[in-house]
C-alpha cells in the first residue's frame, strides 16, 4: 500500500476494518506485520484527521498522495485545469521545486513507516480550480 502514488482515504479506513477483523479482541491476535500495518493506518487516520483534513472529509474520501508522486501529480493537477499545457514546448522552463513548495502550502506531510505522504488540509479552493 506504501509504494502507491495516491491512496483514497476510504480505502484505508476499508483495510483497517479488515485487519481488524483478523483480531476478535485485541490487536496481539494478529500476525507481527499486520499488527504494525495496522498501527501506521490508524496513525496515519488519526494524523490526517487532527492535522485538518477532518473526519467528514476522510469519511467521504479525501486523496492522500505519495511523496515520491507529488510533482507528477501537481503537474496533472495543472494539465487538467488547463492551466499548463500537455504539450508545453521544450524551451520553457519550470521551475517544479518552487512549483510543489508553493502547491504544498495548503497540504499538511503525513508519515506513515518511511514513507512520507501529503494531504490537503485547505478549504480555500484555489484561484486557479475556481
Amino acid at each position: 500500500m506504501y509504494k502507491l502514488n495516491t491512496i483514497d482515504s476510504r480505502d484505508i479506513t476499508k483495510h483497517i476494518k479488515f485487519l481488524w477483523s483478523g483480531a476478535r479482541y485485541h490487536i496481539s491476535e494478529l500476525d507481527e506485520d499486520d499488527a504494525l500495518q495496522l498501527t501506521e493506518l490508524e496513525a496515519l487516520e488519526k494524523d490526517a484527521i487532527e492535522n485538518g483534513c477532518g473526519e467528514s472529509e476522510w469519511e467521504n474520501g479525501i486523496e492522500i498522495i505519495n511523496d515520491n508522486f507529488i510533482a507528477n501529480y501537481i503537474r496533472q493537477k495543472l494539465e487538467d485545469a488547463e492551466i499548463l499545457s500537455r504539450h508545453f514546448p521544450s524551451w520553457l522552463i519550470i521551475d517544479w521545486d518552487e512549483t510543489v513548495d508553493n502547491f504544498l502550502k495548503d497540504y499538511t506531510e503525513l508519515s506513515m513507516g518511511h514513507a512520507t505522504f501529503w494531504v490537503r488540509t485547505s478549504v480555500e479552493i484555489p484561484d486557479w480550480q475556481k
